[in-house]
Protein backbone atom coordinates (compact mmCIF):
# COMPACT_ATOMS: atom_id res chain seq x y z
CA UNK A 1 0.00 0.00 0.00
CA UNK A 2 2.85 2.40 0.88
CA UNK A 3 4.49 1.72 -2.50
CA UNK A 4 1.25 2.53 -4.32
CA UNK A 5 0.91 5.82 -2.44
CA UNK A 6 4.52 6.72 -3.23
CA UNK A 7 3.96 5.91 -6.92
CA UNK A 8 0.99 8.24 -7.11
CA UNK A 9 2.83 10.99 -5.23
CA UNK A 10 5.94 10.84 -7.39
CA UNK A 11 4.15 10.27 -10.67
CA UNK A 12 1.46 12.85 -10.01
CA UNK A 13 -1.29 10.76 -8.80
CA UNK A 14 -10.56 13.03 -9.38
CA UNK A 15 -12.33 14.84 -8.74
CA UNK A 16 -14.31 13.80 -11.64
CA UNK A 17 -16.60 16.80 -11.65
CA UNK A 18 -13.21 19.25 -11.41
CA UNK A 19 -11.61 17.94 -14.59
CA UNK A 20 -12.37 20.51 -17.31
CA UNK A 21 -9.57 22.92 -18.23
CA UNK A 22 -8.73 23.90 -21.80
CA UNK A 23 -8.69 22.64 -25.34
CA UNK A 24 -4.90 22.19 -25.30
CA UNK A 25 -4.71 20.60 -21.83
CA UNK A 26 -8.07 18.95 -21.52
CA UNK A 27 -9.32 16.15 -19.28
CA UNK A 28 -12.86 15.97 -20.54
CA UNK A 29 -13.72 14.18 -23.79
CA UNK A 30 -10.31 15.00 -25.31
CA UNK A 31 -7.39 12.66 -24.73
CA UNK A 32 -3.74 13.32 -24.01
CA UNK A 33 -1.51 12.82 -27.04
CA UNK A 34 1.04 10.00 -27.00
CA UNK A 35 3.72 10.39 -24.29
CA UNK A 36 2.18 13.65 -22.99
CA UNK A 37 1.01 14.01 -19.39
CA UNK A 38 -0.64 16.46 -17.05
CA UNK A 39 -1.22 16.67 -13.33
CA UNK A 40 -3.95 18.63 -11.58
CA UNK A 41 -3.93 19.64 -7.91
CA UNK A 42 -7.28 20.97 -6.72
CA UNK A 43 -9.08 21.83 -3.52
CA UNK A 44 -12.68 22.70 -2.68
CA UNK A 45 -14.41 24.06 0.37
CA UNK A 46 -18.14 23.39 0.64
CA UNK A 47 -20.80 24.40 3.14
CA UNK A 48 -24.55 23.96 3.47
CA UNK A 49 -27.09 25.22 5.99
CA UNK A 50 -30.18 23.98 4.20
CA UNK A 51 -31.33 20.73 2.63
CA UNK A 52 -33.77 20.05 -0.20
CA UNK A 53 -36.56 17.80 1.13
CA UNK A 54 -38.44 15.13 -0.87
CA UNK A 55 -40.50 17.86 -2.56
CA UNK A 56 -37.44 19.94 -3.53
CA UNK A 57 -38.13 22.61 -0.89
CA UNK A 58 -35.03 23.96 0.94
CA UNK A 59 -35.28 23.54 4.71
CA UNK A 60 -32.92 24.28 7.57
CA UNK A 61 -30.65 21.34 8.37
CA UNK A 62 -27.78 22.56 10.51
CA UNK A 63 -24.32 23.48 9.25
CA UNK A 64 -22.52 20.99 6.99
CA UNK A 65 -18.91 21.58 5.84
CA UNK A 66 -16.60 19.61 3.58
CA UNK A 67 -13.00 20.09 2.47
CA UNK A 68 -11.60 18.06 -0.43
CA UNK A 69 -8.10 17.82 -1.90
CA UNK A 70 -7.57 16.02 -5.20
CA UNK A 71 -4.58 15.00 -7.27
CA UNK A 72 -5.26 13.69 -10.78
CA UNK A 73 -2.62 12.38 -13.19
CA UNK A 74 -3.17 11.62 -16.87
CA UNK A 75 -0.79 10.23 -19.46
CA UNK A 76 -1.32 9.41 -23.10
CA UNK A 77 -0.10 5.91 -23.87
CA UNK A 78 -1.15 6.53 -27.45
CA UNK A 79 -3.34 9.02 -29.32
CA UNK A 80 -6.33 6.76 -28.61
CA UNK A 81 -5.71 5.75 -24.97
CA UNK A 82 -5.14 7.90 -21.89
CA UNK A 83 -4.52 6.35 -18.47
CA UNK A 84 -5.77 8.10 -15.34
CA UNK A 85 -4.86 7.84 -11.66
CA UNK A 86 -5.67 9.92 -8.63
CA UNK A 87 -6.06 10.44 -4.91
CA UNK A 88 -8.93 12.16 -3.08
CA UNK A 89 -8.70 13.26 0.56
CA UNK A 90 -11.87 14.48 2.27
CA UNK A 91 -13.00 15.83 5.62
CA UNK A 92 -16.67 16.32 6.52
CA UNK A 93 -18.56 17.72 9.48
CA UNK A 94 -22.21 16.65 9.44
CA UNK A 95 -25.07 17.64 11.79
CA UNK A 96 -27.41 14.86 12.88
CA UNK A 97 -31.06 15.14 13.96
CA UNK A 98 -30.24 14.13 17.53
CA UNK A 99 -27.37 16.60 17.86
CA UNK A 100 -28.75 19.41 15.71
CA UNK A 101 -30.55 21.12 18.60
CA UNK A 102 -27.21 21.47 20.43
CA UNK A 103 -25.37 22.64 17.32
CA UNK A 104 -23.03 19.65 17.42
CA UNK A 105 -21.63 17.88 14.36
CA UNK A 106 -19.96 14.58 13.57
CA UNK A 107 -16.56 14.62 11.89
CA UNK A 108 -15.07 12.09 9.50
CA UNK A 109 -12.06 11.93 7.19
CA UNK A 110 -11.45 9.60 4.25
CA UNK A 111 -8.87 8.80 1.61
CA UNK A 112 -9.73 7.29 -1.78
CA UNK A 113 -7.59 6.20 -4.72
CA UNK A 114 -8.81 5.63 -8.26
CA UNK A 115 -7.44 4.46 -11.60
CA UNK A 116 -8.76 3.88 -15.08
CA UNK A 117 -8.55 5.09 -18.64
CA UNK A 118 -10.22 6.98 -21.44
CA UNK A 119 -10.48 5.51 -24.96
CA UNK A 120 -11.19 7.47 -28.13
CA UNK A 121 -14.20 6.07 -29.97
CA UNK A 122 -14.29 8.62 -32.80
CA UNK A 123 -12.83 11.99 -33.68
CA UNK A 124 -13.20 14.64 -36.36
CA UNK A 125 -11.36 17.86 -37.05
CA UNK A 126 -13.10 19.64 -34.14
CA UNK A 127 -15.03 16.90 -32.34
CA UNK A 128 -14.30 13.83 -30.25
CA UNK A 129 -16.28 10.97 -28.70
CA UNK A 130 -14.67 8.90 -25.95
CA UNK A 131 -15.43 6.32 -23.28
CA UNK A 132 -13.96 6.42 -19.78
CA UNK A 133 -13.89 3.82 -17.03
CA UNK A 134 -12.72 4.28 -13.43
CA UNK A 135 -12.41 2.03 -10.38
CA UNK A 136 -12.11 3.67 -6.97
CA UNK A 137 -10.89 2.13 -3.73
CA UNK A 138 -12.23 3.83 -0.60
CA UNK A 139 -10.42 3.98 2.72
CA UNK A 140 -12.08 3.85 6.11
CA UNK A 141 -14.63 6.56 6.85
CA UNK A 142 -16.89 6.39 9.87
CA UNK A 143 -18.92 8.74 12.05
CA UNK A 144 -18.58 7.54 15.69
CA UNK A 145 -21.82 6.98 17.60
CA UNK A 146 -23.96 7.69 14.53
CA UNK A 147 -26.09 5.76 12.03
CA UNK A 148 -24.03 6.95 9.03
CA UNK A 149 -22.50 4.14 7.00
CA UNK A 150 -18.96 4.23 5.66
CA UNK A 151 -18.32 4.06 1.94
CA UNK A 152 -18.21 0.71 0.17
CA UNK A 153 -14.63 -0.58 -0.32
CA UNK A 154 -14.88 -0.32 -4.11
CA UNK A 155 -16.88 1.88 -6.51
CA UNK A 156 -16.83 1.96 -10.32
CA UNK A 157 -17.98 4.34 -13.04
CA UNK A 158 -18.47 4.17 -16.79
CA UNK A 159 -18.73 7.51 -18.64
CA UNK A 160 -19.47 8.54 -22.24
CA UNK A 161 -17.97 11.89 -23.25
CA UNK A 162 -18.48 14.11 -26.30
CA UNK A 163 -16.64 17.34 -27.06
CA UNK A 164 -16.83 19.91 -29.85
CA UNK A 165 -14.75 23.06 -30.40
CA UNK A 166 -15.65 25.97 -32.65
CA UNK A 167 -15.40 29.74 -33.03
CA UNK A 168 -18.22 31.92 -31.74
CA UNK A 169 -17.91 35.39 -33.26
CA UNK A 170 -14.18 34.66 -33.73
CA UNK A 171 -13.84 33.63 -30.06
CA UNK A 172 -12.50 30.07 -29.45
CA UNK A 173 -15.28 28.08 -27.77
CA UNK A 174 -15.90 24.48 -26.77
CA UNK A 175 -18.81 22.38 -25.51
CA UNK A 176 -18.38 19.17 -23.53
CA UNK A 177 -21.22 16.77 -22.63
CA UNK A 178 -20.85 13.73 -20.39
CA UNK A 179 -23.18 11.02 -19.08
CA UNK A 180 -22.20 8.36 -16.56
CA UNK A 181 -23.39 5.48 -14.40
CA UNK A 182 -21.69 4.95 -11.04
CA UNK A 183 -21.88 1.69 -9.08
CA UNK A 184 -21.49 2.63 -5.41
CA UNK A 185 -22.00 -0.69 -3.62
CA UNK A 186 -22.96 -1.42 -0.04
CA UNK A 187 -26.07 0.33 1.25
CA UNK A 188 -25.55 3.34 -1.01
CA UNK A 189 -27.59 3.52 -4.19
CA UNK A 190 -26.05 3.73 -7.65
CA UNK A 191 -25.99 7.12 -9.40
CA UNK A 192 -26.76 8.50 -12.83
CA UNK A 193 -24.82 11.61 -13.83
CA UNK A 194 -25.00 14.19 -16.61
CA UNK A 195 -22.46 17.01 -16.84
CA UNK A 196 -22.18 19.86 -19.34
CA UNK A 197 -19.52 22.53 -19.90
CA UNK A 198 -19.30 25.62 -22.10
CA UNK A 199 -15.91 27.31 -22.28
CA UNK A 200 -14.77 30.43 -24.09
CA UNK A 201 -11.33 31.97 -24.48
CA UNK A 202 -11.82 35.75 -24.94
CA UNK A 203 -8.05 36.36 -24.79
CA UNK A 204 -5.25 33.85 -25.41
CA UNK A 205 -4.30 33.31 -21.76
CA UNK A 206 -7.76 33.29 -20.17
CA UNK A 207 -10.43 30.59 -20.27
CA UNK A 208 -13.92 31.20 -18.83
CA UNK A 209 -16.20 28.23 -18.10
CA UNK A 210 -19.77 27.60 -17.04
CA UNK A 211 -20.46 24.03 -15.93
CA UNK A 212 -23.53 22.10 -14.83
CA UNK A 213 -23.21 18.93 -12.73
CA UNK A 214 -26.34 16.82 -12.38
CA UNK A 215 -26.78 13.58 -10.44
CA UNK A 216 -29.67 11.32 -9.45
CA UNK A 217 -29.85 8.03 -7.59
CA UNK A 218 -30.78 5.16 -9.86
CA UNK A 219 -33.39 3.78 -7.43
CA UNK A 220 -34.96 4.74 -4.12
CA UNK A 221 -32.66 4.94 -1.11
CA UNK A 222 -32.00 1.44 0.22
CA UNK A 223 -31.86 2.58 3.85
CA UNK A 224 -34.79 4.98 4.15
CA UNK A 225 -36.98 4.06 1.16
CA UNK A 226 -37.32 7.77 0.34
CA UNK A 227 -37.71 9.15 -3.18
CA UNK A 228 -34.80 9.20 -5.57
CA UNK A 229 -32.30 11.89 -4.59
CA UNK A 230 -31.36 14.51 -7.20
CA UNK A 231 -28.91 17.40 -7.30
CA UNK A 232 -28.31 20.13 -9.90
CA UNK A 233 -25.16 22.16 -9.36
CA UNK A 234 -23.72 25.09 -11.36
CA UNK A 235 -20.08 26.16 -11.34
CA UNK A 236 -18.40 29.20 -12.89
CA UNK A 237 -14.63 29.47 -13.05
CA UNK A 238 -11.71 31.14 -14.77
CA UNK A 239 -8.40 29.60 -15.79
CA UNK A 240 -5.29 31.73 -16.29
CA UNK A 241 -2.35 30.31 -18.27
CA UNK A 242 0.80 31.58 -16.56
CA UNK A 243 2.97 29.97 -19.24
CA UNK A 244 2.98 26.91 -21.50
CA UNK A 245 3.18 24.50 -18.55
CA UNK A 246 1.45 26.11 -15.55
CA UNK A 247 -2.10 27.39 -15.10
CA UNK A 248 -4.29 28.49 -12.18
CA UNK A 249 -8.04 28.00 -11.83
CA UNK A 250 -10.51 29.58 -9.41
CA UNK A 251 -14.27 29.32 -9.24
CA UNK A 252 -17.54 29.25 -7.33
CA UNK A 253 -20.27 26.60 -7.31
CA UNK A 254 -23.77 26.23 -5.88
CA UNK A 255 -26.64 23.75 -5.84
CA UNK A 256 -29.57 25.43 -7.54
CA UNK A 257 -32.10 22.61 -7.27
CA UNK A 258 -32.40 19.20 -5.68
CA UNK A 259 -34.31 16.59 -3.73
CA UNK A 260 -33.19 14.67 -0.64
CA UNK A 261 -29.81 16.40 -0.86
CA UNK A 262 -27.93 19.35 0.58
CA UNK A 263 -28.08 22.83 -0.93
CA UNK A 264 -24.33 23.26 -1.25
CA UNK A 265 -22.18 26.23 -2.14
CA UNK A 266 -18.43 26.56 -2.19
CA UNK A 267 -15.18 27.62 -3.81
CA UNK A 268 -12.67 25.82 -6.03
CA UNK A 269 -8.95 26.41 -6.57
CA UNK A 270 -6.69 24.32 -8.81
CA UNK A 271 -3.16 24.24 -10.21
CA UNK A 272 -2.51 22.56 -13.57
CA UNK A 273 0.88 21.34 -14.76
CA UNK A 274 1.69 19.97 -18.22
CA UNK A 275 4.48 17.38 -18.20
Amino acid sequence: MVCVVRWFARGGALALWLMLFSQQSYAGAWLQTADKSQIIFSGTWTEANRRFDNTGTPRSSGRFTKQEFNTVFERGLSDTLTVIGGINARHQAIPTPTLYADGLRLHAASLAMFAGGRVKLWSGSQSVLSLQGLIQGNGERSFPHSPFKQDAPVEAEIRLLAGHSFNLASIPTFVDLQTAYRWRGGLKTDELRFDATIGIRPVPHLLLMVQAFNSATAIQDRQSGSKRAMQHKVQVSAVYDMNERWALQGGLFSSIKGRETLRERGILVAVWRKL
